[in-house]
């Protein structure tokens, strides 16, 4: 009979993840500590402690839980006494009326989930104890990471030293970079503070604390990026930059005033984020390979289109990074620079007017550029001068906000571009949104991994106008949109919807969630097939 030990060796060296010299190794200090196999091969960094819990979940049909992508209520923490759950590497991450959910470091041992039985049972919440009980792998550094900074913070906020926020500051962005938030919004009212972090598009509470707190922590806020503590009656903006686990991270902060106080909102810029793939955003490859086509013509203006929060701008970088930097000078402007290339030019706009998008495209051209990233055209003179510098042998690429692909140029014709000058340097205009996607973990029924949302991350739904002569006709003679449509489906156009819906019948999103983002979607029986 082989013990879990046994299997969980077997399993290592079948994946080539231990090599046999190191499993002697491993054996020869069991020897000398009492430590379990498992935790030798963490300490000696033979294995990552979560590919070790992912193995022995799969061995033992123990389900493993990543905690660090969850929000942990701080009152499951006061369930179990702090001693117990350091002793056990334990803790209740959740709890509703029909389960109780622990992690363990060790949930395979019966004897430690006995005794954290018995101090449930006789614990002071009586919730707890008309529940199931259900048990969970879980990286034991998180565990001990939780223990050290949740309950620490938790327990200085409850103490008579509110005034702490700095603490209470740094977990609650340490948090939401857990969740791999794009925001944090405190919005006070009468009595409390609510703490929201936006995940994949949507506002999830996070944490709730006392009015008192918020004028101390509204402080600590504008000292960190430097804007006026006595001022709370017009808005303000601003950033600062902290590093967690060796990792630096630029906040941009805005404070909004409302009758209970000001409103602030702190939008997360993850510096060296990772760069996804066409694939990976969810974009067709009948639109990706169009566009790894476009971008390789010498000169002209691709327009990516959308509101605020739609992913334009990541598209963009995905575009920029399937460009050849070796013999080509790309230069970008944005506000603010959100991903950082090696061999990419890039200038961050100031937010308070020293140089704008117009100035920055100006001086540009005489860097002599090949292809020219600009964040967003949003006034006259930047439309203008990205167009002049389309016209004079650059590739132009960058965003503007309007609805769909359809409606960009009516946007430039707003802007005041006369419709004459956008005649043949219009390439390509490209719109999408952000649907989320149905979790793999759990199929969207709602897991801990997914926070029981039955989501876990974002794909686009997109659509690419290519602007062939037909198209470019309606364009420069400022066409209705209805005219420009019915051209643009003569020419194979296909509608942001129409990408939902295929999306839909691929098992990656829900028809809830279309109607969330689309509102009102006109489907027939063969789009359920």
């Amino acid at each position: 009979m082989f013990s879990i030990d046994d299997k969980l060796k077997k399993e290592l060296l079948a994946r080539n993840i231990l090599r046999k010299d190191q499993l002697l190794v491993v054996e020869e200090e069991l020897h000398y500590t009492s430590e379990p196999f498992d935790e030798i091969c963490i300490k000696l960094k033979f294995v990552s402690s979560p590919i070790i819990k992912k193995i022995l979940s799969s061995i033992t049909g123990i389900p493993y839980v990543n905690l660090r992508n969850i929000i942990i209520d701080h009152a499951y923490l006061q369930i179990l006494k702090t001693d117990v759950q350091r002793q056990y590497s334990s803790i209740i991450f959740f709890r509703d009326s029909y389960v109780t959910k622990i992690a363990m470091a060790d949930p395979a041992n019966l004897s430690v989930r006995d005794i954290i039985k018995h101090h449930l049972a006789t614990c002071s919440d009586a919730m707890v104890k008309n529940t199931t009980l259900e048990f969970f792998y879980a990286d034991k550094i998180a565990i001990n990471d939780i223990l050290n900074s949740v309950i620490a913070t938790h327990s200085s906020i409850l103490s008579e030293d509110i005034h702490d926020v700095s603490t209470l500051l740094s977990f609650l962005l340490q948090k939401a970079i857990a969740l791999q938030a794009s925001d944090v919004h405190f919005h006070p009212t009468e009595h409390l503070v609510h703490v929201k972090a936006r995940v994949d598009g949507l506002l999830r509470t996070m944490h709730e604390c006392h009015y008192n707190v918020w004028s101390n922590l509204i402080i600590r806020i504008k000292v960190l990026a430097n804007l006026d503590i006595a001022e709370s009656r017009r808005p303000q903006s601003g950033h600062f930059d902290l590093t967690f686990d060796n990792k630096k991270f630029d906040f941009r902060v805005s404070f909004h005033p409302t009758i209970y106080g000001e409103n602030v909102v702190i939008r997360i810029l993850y510096k060296n984020k990772q760069i996804f793939s066409f694939n990976q955003l969810g974009i067709s490859p009948q639109i990706s390979d169009t566009l790894l086509h476009i971008i390789k013509r010498p000169h002209g203006l691709i327009l990516l289109c959308g509101p605020t929060g739609s992913g334009k701008t990541t598209t963009l970088y995905t575009l920029c990074s399937y460009m050849n930097t070796s013999t080509q000078n790309i230069m970008t402007l944005e506000e603010p620079v959100e991903y950082q290339f090696e061999n990419i030019c890039q200038t961050e706009i100031n937010q308070n007017g020293v140089v704008n998008f117009a100035d920055g495209v100006r001086s540009i051209l005489r860097q002599d550029p090949d292809i020219i990233f600009i964040g967003e055209i949003r006034d006259e003179e930047t439309a203008q001068i990205a167009l002049r510098a389309a016209m004079t042998g650059h590739l132009v690429l960058s965003t503007v906000h309007s609805n769909n692909a359809l409606c960009a140029p009516s946007r430039l014709f707003d802007l005041g571009i006369n419709p004459t000058l956008l005649s043949g340097q219009i390439i390509a205009v490209m719109s999408q949104r952000l649907l989320r996607r149905i979790c793999l973990g759990c199929e969207g029924y709602g897991c801990c991994e997914c926070g029981n949302s039955g989501f876990k991350g974002r794909i686009a739904a997109s659509e690419l106008l290519l602007v062939n002569n037909e198209i470019d006709a309606c364009i420069s003679k400022q066409k209705p949109v209805i005219d420009l449509t019915i051209v643009a489906k003569q020419n194979g156009y296909k509608t942001m919807e129409e990408d939902a819906i295929q999306k839909m019948q691929e098992g990656l999103t829900t028809l809830d969630e279309l109607k969330r983002v689309f509102g009102e979607i006109h489907l027939d029986k063969n789009d359920f097939c």
